[in-house]
This record gives structure tokens, C-alpha cells and sequence, in this order.
């Protein structure tokens, strides 16, 4: 296929993917921050971050430059997973939140030897203890962080993991 033909076939594409992403964000802000509707608020960023991952799969696919379609594609799946698991139970954003409070204190944990950290307006031990202590307490309620063949073999899909 020519890239005329490629640009053809993907560009109105990458124009649904706008309007799919901004309809996404617009209906983040329509939920508001209420805890209540911490699930849907996470599927819709889960489902913001599908479209922006196929846009950028569409347009590597234009430019045809392939070498990062994989990645792409393989992240997509696996953003793919957590709405799925969400749909079959509206408590597994307490496993997302327990794998987003595990990435932050890794971050943290940083903050004590990472110069880019020097100016932080926060107390790094602090906020160590802080989050360390919201993983042990999801971890205690059944909600640990999941690995992606964990949350894949919730869907019955542990076999594309092994």
C-alpha cells in the first residue's frame, strides 16, 4: 500500500479518535471527583488511553514506521483488561488503585536519593509511610496490586500470559 492509499484509509481514523478521546475527557469532568463514581472514572481513563494508544498505532501505521506497533498494541490489550475487569466487578478499582499506590511509592521511595526530587513540596518519608500503609490495608482487604497474567486470567485469558 502507497502512502497516499495508507493516508486514505487511516486518516478518518485518527479523526475518530479525536472525537473519541474528547468525548471521553468531557464526560471525566461531566462525573466529577465523587467517590461513588471512582469505577466509571476509571474506565473512562482507561478507555481515553485505549483511543490514544490507537491513534498513535494509526499513525506509526501512516508514517509506516512499524517497529513500535507491537507496543503499542500489546499496551492497548492490556489497558483492555481493566475496564473488562471493572464491568465484572465494580471492586476491582480497588485493585487498580493498589497498583497505582504501588508505582507511587516506587516513585517516592526514589524521592529520598533522586536530585530531581530536591524542590518537592512534599516530605518524602512521609508520604512513604502514608502510601505504604493504603497498600497494606488493600492488600489485607483481597485488593493487592495485579499483575497483567493475574487481571488476564480473571477474563479467562491466562494463556495469552504464560
Amino acid at each position: 500500500m502507497n502512502a497516499l492509499a495508507a493516508h486514505a484509509l487511516i486518516a478518518p481514523r485518527l479523526e475518530f479518535f479525536a472525537y473519541a478521546i474528547d468525548a471521553a475527557l468531557r464526560a471525566l469532568d461531566e462525573l466529577g471527583d465523587r467517590p461513588d463514581r471512582q469505577p466509571h472514572i476509571f474506565a473512562l481513563g482507561l478507555y481515553a488511553t485505549i483511543l490514544e494508544l490507537g491513534a498513535g498505532a494509526l499513525t506509526l501505521a501512516q508514517a509506516q514506521r512499524y517497529a513500535g506497533l507491537p507496543i503499542l498494541l500489546r499496551s492497548m490489550y492490556e489497558a483492555h483488561l481493566d475496564p473488562e475487569n471493572l464491568l465484572r466487578d465494580a471492586d476491582y478499582v480497588l485493585n487498580i488503585e493498589a497498583n497505582d499506590v504501588e508505582q507511587q511509592l516506587k516513585l517516592i521511595k526514589e524521592a529520598h536519593t533522586n536530585p530531581h526530587f530536591s524542590g518537592a513540596s512534599f516530605d518524602p518519608a512521609v508520604e512513604e509511610d502514608r502510601f505504604t500503609v493504603r497498600l497494606d490495608d488493600l492488600r489485607r482487604s483481597g485488593r493487592p496490586p495485579l499483575q497483567i497474567k493475574e487481571r488476564a486470567s480473571r477474563l479467562g485469558r491466562a494463556e495469552q500470559h504464560a
